[in-house]
């Protein structure tokens, strides 16, 4: 798949700003659609990633032992929250479930692993790279970790965030 380009609307056409690249991508008279892509705020993002970091920092030591970094809380909260992938594998019998759940473990430290019988259950968090996740979906998955991880450590959402800001 190709890099997406960056275009300008001129009032009666999109402009590539590569126009070489474009020529490299597309041909002439081909069609083709177009999508807009709303960029999230930087700001935003920066201050989200801030006010995690300070959340993280007033945590009791009972919970910095489950989450041992600000980025092992903002992915727990990301799967708390429902923003992850789910992922099931029957493995026959109990014991091998056991087994096979010891060994995904050290495969993602992020991911919470658990088993149900035969089942052993992965839930990963979904990336919130800019590639990954849109403006929309981003937003409301900061929404909902910053209202978990604030009723989490006990702070108002607002104060949390304020935090993230003044960081």
């Amino acid at each position: 798949m190709a890099e997406p380009l960056w275009y300008r609307w001129n009032g009666a056409a999109m402009i590539p700003m590569r126009p070489d690249a474009a020529q490299a991508q597309f041909f002439a008279d081909g069609r083709y659609l177009l999508e807009a892509h709303h960029e999230r705020s930087h700001a935003r993002h920066k201050a989200y990633f801030a006010a995690l970091a300070q959340a993280w920092h007033s945590l009791p030591e009972a919970l910095v032992e489950l989450h041992p970094s600000p980025e092992h809380l903002r992915k727990h909260a990301l799967i708390a929250c429902g923003w992850r992938d789910d992922r099931y594998i029957d493995c026959g019998n109990a014991e091998q479930a056991r087994k096979t759940a010891a060994f995904v473990r050290p495969l993602d430290s992020f991911a919470v692993v658990t088993t149900e019988g035969r089942i052993v259950r992965v839930w990963t968090a979904q990336s919130q790279s800019y590639k990954a996740m849109g403006r929309t979906d981003f937003n409301q998955s900061m929404d909902d970790v910053l209202s978990w991880v604030a009723a989490l450590v006990g702070v108002p959402r607002p104060t949390l965030e304020e935090q993230g800001e003044v960081a």
